[in-house]
């Protein structure tokens, strides 16, 4: 069995991750309130920009890996609309990304909404990762 995967597609479907997760997290959406319902102090400036770095390049990769394990996903599924990637999307996250994000409230002690602000924001990221990579088959 073949195995097709897009690595354009997988480029800019973990750069629109990077770029949702900016928004996300910014002051001006839910990056206070991210802050004080997972407890994090803000950083000193010059702190603040080497965290910031070395977060944006681990981040990046993750995606990477993220939207190329997604797309083998797709392939091997034969997901080839919308609809499909949705779907697919929303499964994934209900099976993995949801029980993954609600086990810091179950086990670490975090407030509830912190994990649903999380778990949110990766079912926001998946969907257009999806809709990013089967869009570009």
């Amino acid at each position: 069995m073949e195995i097709y995967v897009n690595y354009i597609a997988v480029i800019l479907s973990a750069v629109a991750a990077m770029i949702i997760g900016s928004i996300w997290y910014s002051p001006l959406v839910f990056g206070k309130a991210w802050m004080k319902l997972a407890g994090v102090k803000e950083p000193k400036k010059d702190e603040a920009n080497k965290q910031m770095l070395k977060g944006m390049g681990l981040g990046l990769v993750t995606m990477l890996v993220m939207a190329y394990v997604l797309a083998r996903f797709m392939d091997i599924m034969v997901v080839v609309d919308s609809n499909g990637a949705l779907e697919m999307s929303l499964w994934l996250w209900l099976g993995f990304m949801l029980p993954l994000t609600l086990g810091s409230f179950l086990w670490e002690g975090k407030d509830v909404k912190l994990s649903f602000l999380n778990a949110a924001y990766w079912l926001v990221t998946l969907e257009v990762m999806a809709l990013i990579l089967v869009n570009m088959l």
